[in-house]
């Protein structure tokens, strides 16, 4: 039985509804057999034994602040007895030690006490026993790790060597997930598979933090603006064209005064995340950042930029050395190829995008 403010619970009381939801809800997917169990750790002595549980004092006495202001709440297996026009209630806490059984049709009562309002559940002292949750999210994190191991380290991955003919979509993958010098060919495609999955599990792990991992990681397999736009921030730190400023929160040009922005106190402990959704609004300063890695590289080293693997891994990048041209003209937006078109003699004034390619990989391919 629950009373709330000394007054048993029923359909009259506006409090009926929190416990009628908790009934149709949550209560029909627990196990008959409702367990709870003790949140402290397991503690060893000095024979590498663990030592006797420490019993705690569960009480069925819950004071909350709900939407009908301060309520207390009493679970009780038994009628309160009336002494002195009050009611006294016999059963006002139970021993906790190992694990607590319940059965659910008998005590529903009893596990709605524990789990919407006893202090201790919520504090992890007595924690609910989910066994098919715990199973689940188990199986989902042995998923994504299997799956994201297969994206970086299989040759039947979209992104292998194997599959796209070169190294630049995982390059262009690791260097978006903060790996140093991803683009550098002196290390080696090994050294940028396991430094890619090691910066996926890391991120994983401090998910609150960086909002990305195993899930995030397999939906940006696909190359697009955003993962190039994290790759030439990773380019830019690794070849010292930009910086961040630790002591005063602010990323800069190398050589520079004028900051290109400021890292509000949330997310110093994410600054590189903070510096993509920043260029992410801001088509020029997007601009202004790709400009200075184009000075930085000749025109045979910027063939395998970033630009160039823009398209989808899983389209295999062919050899022919037309289609080559093709594909980089495709990581280009409409003004960089006026440029080129005007740089071989080509009028493209008022042309479509599809006409101007053509004649592009004419001109290219003559």
């Amino acid at each position: 039985m629950l009373y709330v403010n000394r007054k048993e619970l029923d359909k009259t009381q506006p409090q009926w509804k929190r416990y009628e939801e908790f009934l149709t809800t949550k209560l029909p997917n627990m196990p008959d057999t409702v367990v709870f169990k003790s949140g402290q750790p397991i503690r060893f002595n000095d024979t590498g034994l663990p030592e006797p549980a420490k019993s705690e004092t569960i009480p069925y006495v819950a004071i909350t602040s709900g939407d009908f202001g301060t309520e207390t709440w009493q679970y009780t297996n038994r009628p309160p007895e009336m002494r002195d026009n009050r009611l006294v209630f016999t059963d006002r806490r139970y021993i906790f030690r190992r694990a607590w059984k319940i059965d659910k049709r008998k005590h529903p009562d009893l596990i709605f006490f524990l789990l919407e309002l006893s202090p201790l559940v919520q504090k992890g002292i007595l924690i609910y026993e989910d066994r098919k949750a715990e199973a689940r999210r188990k199986i989902m994190k042995e998923m994504g790790t299997t799956d994201v191991k297969f994206m970086i380290y299989s040759d039947h991955s979209p992104l292998s060597v194997v599959t796209t003919g070169n190294e630049s979509a995982l390059r262009v993958i690791a260097a978006s997930w903060g790996v140093p010098n991803a683009h550098d060919k002196e290390v080696s495609i090994e050294e940028i598979q396991l430094g890619l999955f090691g910066r996926v599990e890391s991120s994983e792990k401090n998910k609150s933090v960086t909002g990305r991992g195993y899930r995030e990681f397999l939906n940006e397999v696909q190359i697009d603006e955003n993962m190039a736009l994290r790759a030439n921030i990773q380019r830019a730190i690794d070849d010292g064209i930009i910086k961040y400023d630790q002591r005063n929160s602010v990323w800069k040009y190398t050589g520079a005064d004028k900051a290109i922005t400021v890292v509000s106190g949330n997310r110093q402990g994410n600054p590189s995340g903070a510096l993509f959704e920043y260029l992410q609004g801001r088509v020029e300063a997007r601009e202004a950042l790709v400009s200075s890695l184009a000075i930085k590289y000749t025109p045979e080293v910027q063939e395998e930029t970033i630009e160039e693997t823009r398209m989808s891994p899983s389209v295999p990048n062919v050899t022919a050395p037309d289609e080559k041209k093709l594909l980089h003209l495709q990581g280009l937006n409409y003004r960089e190829k006026q440029k080129i078109a005007k740089e071989n003699g080509i009028n493209a004034f008022g042309m479509k995008t599809d006409e101007l390619d053509k004649k592009l990989l004419e001109v290219l391919s003559s």
